[in-house]
């Protein structure tokens, strides 16, 4: 029996070191509503910016424009309860976010999930490509920006998604660190506008969520790989199957 519970402790111990090892290196990945705010009835969700309720959003900055916090009474979310639409209410926006942990000349890859905000809300954007930036910078300091390290620009045509079926799409961001880094999200002004159609008045862009830093696989030091939890759940009932059959040819 004391052989038995070892052997499960041992398993627990390297389940949790596999989950620490791919742990999202983001804070609020998920892009949740800090709990202190509460939606307003109309127009539904949280619109945030660099001063105003700047705080909606753990682990975020809102650097310039305005995004909107929208919760799943909303529209369909990927994770969680909310997601984040990039253009405000209205205009462009940006978030931010210091990462700590990242080493010099190491890969790194964050993934994520997107869709374009497919509601017309005041001006015609239907039928637009809405466009997402994301970049890596470095930090020249603990508190001041460095030199951007990588940049990808993504597009999506709003198409036929509703709020009741948004078709995110998965994609990833990839990157080198030289350092501690600064990761970028944000909203460029869509394609196929309207006549007339700036970003001071656009209500639509593309809206984020489940975003998910991890070191990149290949760059895992060698000898060092840990199973997945589901690869220890195996080894354990096969290391539990000897175990009985070792008993049983004692006990004979």
């Amino acid at each position: 029996m004391g052989i038995r519970i070892g052997s499960a402790c041992a398993l627990v111990a390297l389940a949790a070191a596999a989950s620490s090892a791919r742990a999202n290196m983001l804070v609020n990945g998920g892009l949740e509503l800090n709990p202190a705010y509460s939606i307003p009835l109309n127009p539904g969700f949280v619109t945030a910016g660099p001063v105003t309720n700047s705080t909606a959003l753990p682990g975020w900055t809102v650097t310039t424009g305005t995004v909107d916090v929208v919760p799943s009474t909303y529209w369909q979310v990927k994770q969680g309860s909310y997601s984040v639409d990039l253009v405000g209410s209205p205009g462009t926006g940006s978030i931010r976010q210091l990462v700590s942990g990242t080493q010099n000349n190491t890969d790194y890859s964050m993934t994520f999930d997107w869709a374009p905000n497919p509601v017309v809300q005041g001006t015609d954007e239907t039928l637009t490509t809405k466009i997402l930036l994301i970049q890596a910078y470095s930090m020249a300091s603990a508190t001041t920006v460095g030199g951007m390290i990588a940049q990808q620009v993504y597009f999506l045509r709003d198409g036929n998604r509703t709020k009741q079926n948004m078709q995110y799409v998965s994609d990833h961001f990839d990157f080198t660190a030289t350092g501690k880094t600064m990761i970028v999200v944000s909203a460029v002004e869509p394609m196929d506008l309207p006549s007339g159609e700036n970003a001071g008045n656009m209500y639509m862009g593309p809206v984020v969520d489940n975003l998910d830093l991890e070191l990149a696989s290949h760059s895992q030091p060698a000898g060092e790989t840990v199973p997945e939890p589901a690869s220890l759940a195996v080894a354990g009932l096969g290391a539990a199957g000897l175990l009985v059959r070792r008993r049983r040819v004692v006990k004979n």
